[in-house]
């Protein structure tokens, strides 16, 4: 991982850059604006719902990192009612999320889990679409060990290292600028995620390189490649170097 700031200083930097990106672009940045960026979240969410499930007006959900709402929104269409907590630390991308979900059950709050306490009591599962990078992520993992109920899942879609055009990104620092990453995001190799996750106690635990579906792909193209760059994903050595980590655990029972 690169050198960071301490925590505090580096959550403001990231606080900041986001409140300005919302503000200039709403959550219409790369690779959520195209048709096919939103085609991976269309297929990231039935990928979190099929790992969820079952959930009952019981469960809770807390999505870390929820930004906007994007993510949010198709998870809540396939979701039946149950308490979802989406947590962010940018207060304008809060504000367009609050807007863009309005089904009961939803409750977005202002933070950084980082520092979260119990007061919001305990979780059945933690998740997030491309938000550990941004993170500390042994303190992250830690926090999200102690607000899980035993037995409680993990789920997140991280940026996979071995992808060349991630490597690029999270390397070249002018080129991670134009892609709009913030100064001291990253990216993981599939085993440094494991190794993490072993560290702190979970179980069950499965990280796999998915995803060739880039978010440029011109919309006529999309969704007949939608299905066919799925086929890469189960080549073996090819498979290693999908844009996205699939993580999958769980806290002990």
């Amino acid at each position: 991982m690169p050198n960071r700031d301490s925590n505090a200083e580096r959550l403001l930097k990231e606080e900041r850059f986001f409140d300005n990106l919302a503000e200039a672009q709403r959550d219409s940045w790369w690779g959520h604006a195209t048709y096919a960026g939103r085609q991976r979240q269309r297929r990231r969410a039935l990928l979190a719902v099929d790992f969820l499930s079952p959930v009952s007006e019981e469960t809770k959900i807390l999505e870390i990192g929820c930004g906007g709402g994007d993510f949010t929104v198709y998870l809540m269409e396939k979701l039946p009612v149950c308490n979802y907590f989406g947590i962010d630390i940018s207060r304008n991308l809060l504000n367009i999320a609050q807007n863009r979900v309005t089904k009961r059950g939803v409750t977005f709050l202002k933070g950084d889990v980082e520092n979260m306490g119990s007061d919001l009591g305990n979780f059945d599962a933690a998740i997030g679409a491309s938000i550990l990078h941004h993170l500390n992520v042994p303190k992250t993992l830690s926090v999200i060990y102690k607000i899980l109920r035993p037995g409680g899942k993990i789920f997140f879609m991280e940026p996979n290292m071995r992808n060349p055009q991630i490597w690029l990104e999270k390397n070249v620092r002018f080129i991670g600028k134009i892609m709009q990453n913030t100064q001291d995001e990253t990216a993981f190799y599939k085993s440094e995620m494991v190794n993490m996750l072993n560290k702190e106690n979970f179980v069950d635990i499965s990280v796999t390189p998915f995803d060739f579906m880039h978010p440029a792909i011109p919309k006529p193209l999309a969704d007949f490649l939608d299905r066919l760059l799925r086929w890469p994903e189960k080549i073996p050595v090819i498979k290693e170097f999908g844009g996205s980590l699939l993580i999958k655990a769980r806290k002990s029972a």
